[in-house]
């Protein structure tokens, strides 16, 4: 990804996105193995894992009306909440989960998939509420838009 045209707060961000990612080991997480950035800090190189089965959303938007079967409902749903508890031990709030941020790990298999986006990730503390509006319309909870959430 080109650093170049960042803000300094814009790169900030991603250096905070590295660290979290960096800090999170779960099956149904995204793994980032390793970081590169050139020496003029034009370019940030991120090694993740190989995701082939592209985008849950895209699968949603391709089976139309017939959609996802409540077998292969409960399959994600079961991954992505064994990843959002994962990320609430580990005192990581994620803030912008959507059918976009969600990986297939192979095409037209359901089995696995892998949460990524971090950028808007925040680290909290129990007894602190959040109030930064983070998300996506759509899909932002109401407590996000009163700016009290924990």
């Amino acid at each position: 990804m080109r650093t170049d045209k960042m803000g300094d707060k814009e790169y900030v961000r991603l250096q905070y996105e590295v660290e979290i990612l960096s800090n999170l080991d779960h099956p149904n997480i995204l793994r980032l193995y390793e970081t590169y950035n050139d020496e003029k800090r034009k370019k940030f190189y991120l090694v993740t894992e190989k995701c082939e089965g592209g985008e849950l959303f895209d699968v949603i938007m391709d089976r139309g009306s017939s959609g996802l079967t409540e077998q292969e409902s409960a399959i994600i749903m079961k991954q992505i909440l064994s990843a959002v508890n994962y990320c609430h031990l580990m005192k990581v709030a994620h803030r912008d989960l959507k059918p976009e941020n969600i990986l297939l790990e192979n095409p037209d298999d359901l089995t696995t998939i892998k949460i990524i986006d971090f950028g808007t990730s925040q680290v909290f503390t129990e007894d602190q509420s959040m109030s930064q509006t983070y998300g996506t319309p759509y899909y932002i909870a109401p407590e996000v838009c009163r700016k009290d959430y924990d």
